[in-house]
C-alpha cells in the first residue's frame, strides 16, 4: 500500500454540495462527545481552538483518520452577528494504530454514530439526485460507477445499514477495493467495511464527479 501524506483540507459551500451534510454531522459528534464526557466526568468545557474531533477510518479502504475543527462551527451558531467565514478544516492523515483510544466504549453510541453518518449520506444522496438522473438519465447503468456504488450505500444506510439490491439482474458496485452485488444482500456494512471517513470521501469523490464538465457529444 502506498504512503499516504498528511493533508489539510478546507470545504465550503460554493464549491461542496455536501457541506451542508458534513456541517451538520460535525455539530452533532460534537454534541454527543461533549455530553457523554459531562456525563461522565460531571463537567465539560468548550472546544478549544485547535481541538479535533478524530473520525478513524478503515485500514484497507481508505486508511485514514480525518481530523474536524468543530470550535468555529459553536462560534457560528452562538456569534449575534454570523459573519464567520463557512468553511470546514480537516486534517486527513494515515491511521496511526498506537494513538490512544477513547475510555468509554460503548456499542449503543458507535449504533449512533453510525446512523448520524447514514443520515447525513442520505441526506447529500437525495439532494442531488433529480441532477444525477438529469444528467445521466434514470437508468442507473448508466451512471458513474462511484455513483452507483452511492446508490448502493444510500439503500443499505436506509435498510439498517445492511445492503439492499433491488433485484438478481443488479450489477456489481465497486469503489476503490470493495465490490458488492447481489449475493451480499442482508449484509452489514456500515462500521463493518465503511465508517465515517470512507463515508465522506465517498461523498467528496460523488460531489466532484457531478461537478465535473459534461463532454459534449460529437453528434
Amino acid at each position: 500500500m502506498n504512503v499516504i501524506a498528511q493533508k489539510i483540507v478546507e470545504y465550503n459551500p460554493q464549491e461542496h454540495g455536501f457541506y451542508e451534510e458534513l456541517v451538520r454531522l460535525v455539530i452533532c459528534l460534537g454534541s454527543v462527545g461533549k455530553t457523554i464526557e459531562l456525563h461522565a466526568t460531571g463537567y465539560s468545557k468548550k472546544f478549544k481552538t485547535r481541538e479535533t474531533i478524530a473520525i478513524q477510518g478503515k485500514e484497507g479502504v481508505s486508511g485514514l483518520e480525518v481530523h474536524v475543527f468543530p470550535r468555529p462551527f459553536y462560534d457560528r451558531l452562538l456569534s449575534p452577528s454570523g459573519k464567520q467565514a463557512e468553511f470546514v478544516r480537516v486534517i486527513k492523515r494515515p491511521i496511526n494504530p498506537s494513538s490512544p483510544k477513547h475510555p468509554i466504549f460503548l456499542p449503543n453510541v458507535q449504533v449512533m454514530m453510525a446512523r448520524l453518518v447514514g443520515d447525513a449520506f442520505v441526506s447529500y444522496y437525495e439532494r442531488h439526485l433529480d441532477a444525477v438522473e438529469a444528467r445521466w438519465k434514470e437508468k442507473r447503468s448508466e451512471w458513474p460507477e462511484v455513483w452507483r456504488f452511492g446508490w448502493a450505500i444510500r439503500n443499505a444506510c436506509s435498510h439498517d445499514g445492511k445492503f439492499h439490491f433491488s433485484g438478481l439482474g443488479s450489477k456489481p458496485v465497486m469503489w476503490r477495493n470493495l465490490t458488492y452485488d447481489f449475493n451480499d444482500n442482508g449484509r452489514p456494512v456500515l462500521f463493518d467495511d465503511l465508517t465515517g471517513v470512507e463515508l465522506i470521501l465517498l461523498m467528496e469523490e460523488m460531489d466532484a464527479q457531478l461537478r465535473r464538465p459534461h463532454p459534449v457529444d460529437p453528434a
